[in-house]
């Protein structure tokens, strides 16, 4: 490169190499297929809610789930390399490309010659495609009873069937609408696997609306039956969260009862633990960061169980997880909500504590 350099062509020249940053900035991680993934959860790490596409048609797109942001390897400098400063990570990307002596970067002078709105539209319209996909596989499946889904749960400590349909054991199962079993439903490294499905969906302004799928493929043959192979969501979502349980009401999100109380976990398995012990309570999974999550307005209380993440990453840095309850905690305040927060007593969150007897 000579002379100034737009730049999208500094971020093109990242992401050609983002297998290098991401195991420069995420030492602790791994690669698995395209991705690079920061180390499990079990470790400490950013679980696999943090992946970095760093080969195929979509290398150097990452995002992090656990507090729904994402973007080009660009981004990802600003966020975990300059705290958040754009303008900071283009002149570290300039150092990095050797560009110091290139003039100073700048946004092409003409126009790109396909319109940025065209762009926009191609990117809904993927979009669209993909949450019919995930709406398909979802509506193809059947409910888990009986199937390798519910035992994935019962070696996670439960046993859903206590709940019955309204919150007593009558020997009947509970409703549990948004999860459902599938027996080959593809792994982009493995192929068809065995998963447990659980729907994500938007509730604004009393409308609902589907939005992706949470997929756990289930422990293969002769692993610990309660580790899920893996956990990915169908395609992208904001907002959105498995309806878990609806609590005293048993009315759907939409028609809470005015004031109504919701528990609001970080994972399914958390959720349908405080499911089975407080079955009078809703809950409801963020699958995807709480700080983003849509409630309808009547509802008066937000009861956030947090997970006991450690101070520190592997590598020393802190931990995001105080800041992205910092965000959740005043996006719910700000939406009119009261807020709540509750701990497990010890281990990483309730069903590690549940499990732990």
């Amino acid at each position: 490169m000579s002379g100034p350099v737009d730049i999208r062509e500094i971020a093109r020249a990242l992401d050609a190499m983002a297998a290098e940053l991401a195991a420069e900035f995420f030492p602790a991680g791994h690669r698995e297929g395209n991705e690079w993934v920061e180390a499990r959860k079990a470790d400490g790490g950013y679980g696999d809610s943090l992946k970095i596409t760093i080969a195929g048609r979509r290398r150097g797109y990452w995002y992090w789930f656990a507090a729904a942001e994402g973007g080009d390897m660009l981004d990802l400098v600003a966020r975990f390399g300059c705290e958040g400063d754009k303008r900071a990570a283009l002149q570290w990307a300039r150092r990095r490309l050797g560009l110091d002596g290139a003039g100073p970067a700048r946004a092409p002078a003409q126009p790109p010659a396909r319109p940025a709105a065209a762009d926009d539209a191609d990117e809904r319209r993927s979009l669209e495609r993909k949450r019919k996909g995930a709406q398909a596989l979802f509506l193809s499946a059947r409910p888990i009873w009986g199937t390798p889904a519910e035992a994935y749960l019962a070696a996670r400590g439960l046993p859903l069937r206590r709940l019955g349909p309204d919150g007593r054991a009558d020997g009947r199962p509970p409703r549990l609408g948004a999860l459902r079993y599938h027996p080959a439903v593809k792994h982009p490294e493995a192929g068809p696997l065995p998963a447990l499905l659980a729907c994500i969906a938007i509730d604004g302004g009393g409308a609902s609306s589907f939005q992706s799928v949470q997929r756990i493929w289930l422990p293969r043959p002769g692993a610990d039956p309660a580790k899920a192979f893996d956990k990915m969501a169908y395609c992208r979502f904001k907002g959105g969260c498995v309806r878990l349980w609806k609590g005293a009401s048993g009315k759907p999100l939409r028609d809470a009862p005015a004031g109504e109380e919701v528990i609001v976990t970080e994972g399914i398995e958390d959720g349908l633990t405080l499911a089975l012990a407080i079955p009078e309570c809703r809950v409801l999974a963020a699958a995807g960061g709480m700080g983003a999550l849509v409630l309808p307005a009547q509802i008066g209380t937000v009861t956030i169980a947090a997970d006991n993440d450690p101070p520190t990453l592997p590598n020393g840095r802190p931990h995001p997880a105080p800041r992205a309850l910092e965000r959740a905690i005043g996006h719910f305040l700000k939406a009119g909500h009261d807020v709540k927060l509750m701990r497990a007593p010890a281990g990483k969150d309730f069903n590690d504590f549940l499990r732990a007897g």
